[in-house]
């Protein structure tokens, strides 16, 4: 059984909780846009630049099929991979549709799922700033950035997996070649270190 402590990278639940009622509290659309896209990328643990990538085409598959096919030119290295798609993350891309309608996004479905107030296509940078802003209005601690939101994905895999290799469970779930790149995610605690040394007596 693979034990593990919390990542100085990820969410508590808690904090997750935090984060978003805070954004429920405004109705603009660009904090509408925004509640729905972070809990996209927590939801399915994607990064931000498979998010900023993603396109209308890309939203309306991955609805159809319960898959979002990351494709090799959104995807880290250009190695792509396919990321099952639960209610909760289904629920998140039919509410970006609909906003990227609202927001003047035009009908091409090549064009990115995320645009702007002008209706240009979202850069990395921008989801990031904004991210940082409501990490800062939810007190969220310092140093967060975007790439938690994957970090908090892989740590509720881990914790609520039932698979005999949970991190294999993980690498192919977030879309990584093998388990070193995710071995980080297993802190083990000094009192988990005491008991083993103890056992092993």
């Amino acid at each position: 059984m693979v034990t593990t402590s919390p990542s100085e990278k990820s969410l508590t639940c808690e904090e997750e909780k935090r984060l978003f009622k805070i954004v429920r509290q405004y109705g603009d659309v660009l904090a509408r846009r925004d509640r729905a896209w972070m809990e996209l990328m927590i939801t399915l643990g994607i990064r931000v630049g498979t998010m900023a990538g993603m396109t209308v085409r890309d939203a309306k598959l991955a609805i159809s099929r319960e898959n979002l096919n990351v494709r090799r030119e959104i995807a880290k290295r250009g190695l792509g991979y396919t990321v099952f798609v639960p209610k909760r993350g289904i629920s998140c891309l039919r509410v970006l549709l609909m906003i990227h309608r609202e927001m003047g996004g035009s009908r091409n479905e090549d064009d990115q799922l995320l645009i702007n107030r002008r209706g240009k296509g979202i850069t990395v940078r921008s989801l990031q700033l904004r991210a940082k802003y409501w990490a800062k209005m939810a007190d969220l601690p310092e140093g967060f950035t975007t790439h938690w939101f994957r970090h908090t994905r892989a740590m509720r895999i881990l914790e609520n997996s039932e698979a005999k290799e949970p991190l294999v469970e993980v690498a192919r779930l977030l879309g990584h070649t093998g388990i070193a790149s995710v071995m980080h995610y297993i802190r083990p605690t000094s009192e988990q270190l005491r008991e083993s040394m103890e056992r092993s007596q």
